[in-house]
Parts: C-alpha cells; structure tokens; sequence
C-alpha cells in the first residue's frame, strides 16, 4: 500500500477511513500550478511530486466530484474510487484531527455496535435476520441491473451510429465512383479535342503552303498564263 506524503499521516498503515469506514485513496500530485499548494500543506521539501502521493483523509468532501445517482445509491464497496476536482487542495493539518476524530466515532460505533447486536438478537428471530439479508441483496441486485440496462442502452446507441458512419461510407464511396467516371469522360473529349486539333493544324499548314506556292507563281506568271497552269493540272489530275 502505498504512503501518503503529508508528515504525521498514518493513512498507509489504517487502509480504511473509521470514521465512514471507505476505503482510503490515495491521489498523485498534480501537474498544474497547484501542485506549489499541496507541497506547501506537506510540510515536506523532499518529496517527488512524480511518485508521491497524497491521502483522501486530507481532502473535504467539497473537493470531490460528483458522483451520479446510481454510484450513490451502491454500497461503499461497489462504488467507483472518488475523483478530486481540478482546483483541489489538501487543508492543513486535516489529517491528524480526521484521525484522531476517526477513533472516537470508532470506539463510539463499537460500542454502539455491541448494544444493538445484542438487542437484535433478542428481538430478531432467524428468519427475520434472513429475510433482511435477503432484501439487501435484492436491492444490490436491482441497481446492478440498473447499470446493465443503463450500459445495453449506451451500447444500442453507439451501434446506431456506426451504422449511420457506415451508411455515409457507403454513399461517399459511390459519389467517389459517379465522379470518376465523369473524369473519365472528359479525359475522352479531351483527347478527340487533341486528335481534331493536330487535324485543324495539319490543314492549316496545307493551306498555307498552297498559299506560299501562288504567291511564288504570281510573282513569275501573269494572271492569265496562272489560269492556263491551273486549267492544265487539273486535266492533269482528272487522268487516271
């Protein structure tokens, strides 16, 4: 069991709050500004604040977080360990009044404990002991349930929404697809738009080759003997 770091504590070698008889825990310091605070209630400069350790007998129960209503209503040994809220910091010198209070309500509770044991056994008949016995198991068992139903609800819900994440999965992947396919598409128009283009250049470059040749002839010939040349190649060319 781990010590607790505030000089004068016994909490490592008690183990139980007497007082409430809880199960003392024991917290690490913490990594903020108020780490300097606790330090300063430990009264110890020596202590590694990486594996040191403060008891909960030094913290009031304004310093704890709430629990909810189910952990409230279990019994100390089912309830979750207490956890410390952000700001909280160990009051001076608790531990030693909490501990000596913890052993008069002890004595006080012991005695207590004999008298009205005592007084049960001469009121109570076995079967009444038994039927109590019972009736607390039975209340544990309703709040066990409770948490089940509780867990098959939070469970039930998380399916749900891996089923609508999937859902979207499944639609993204076929718009993913559709706009693949229109990708495709104009990587096709543009291709036949490169083909028509080579074409429409090819085309240009005839012609403006057939245009460089009239105007080495007309810068030789007249207009009437271009006129005689050309009716001359196309006869030419009707000859098979």
């Amino acid at each position: 069991m781990p010590r607790c770091s505030i000089i004068g504590c016994r909490s490592g070698t008690e183990g139980r709050n007497k007082a409430t008889d809880e199960k003392i825990s024991f917290f690490s310091f913490p990594k903020t500004d108020i780490c300097k605070e606790w330090l300063k209630h430990c009264k110890n400069q020596n202590i590694n604040t990486k594996t040191g350790r403060v008891c909960s007998l030094h913290f009031l129960p304004s310093a704890y977080k709430e629990q909810s209503w189910a952990q409230q209503q279990l019994p100390n040994s089912f309830r979750r360990l207490p956890r410390l809220k952000e700001d909280a910091v160990p009051p001076e010198h608790l531990a030693l009044e909490i501990s000596d209070k913890n052993r008069k309500v002890q004595d006080e509770r012991n005695t207590n404990i004999g008298l009205a044991h005592s007084e049960t056994q001469d009121s109570r008949s076995p079967e009444e002991s038994q039927q109590e016995n019972l009736n607390e198991q039975s209340q544990k068992l309703i709040l066990l349930l409770q948490q089940v139903e509780e867990l098959r609800k939070t469970n039930k819900q998380l399916r749900e929404v891996n089923e609508g994440l999937m859902q979207k999965v499944i639609t993204t992947d076929k718009k993913l697809e559709e706009k693949d396919k229109i990708i495709e598409e104009k990587d096709k128009l543009l291709g036949k738009d490169k083909k028509f283009g080579v074409q429409e250049r090819r085309i240009s470059k005839a012609e403006s080759k057939e245009m460089k040749y009239q105007r080495i002839l007309q810068s030789v010939f007249t207009p009437g003997q271009l006129k005689i040349l050309f009716n001359e190649n196309k006869k030419n060319n009707m000859v098979f």
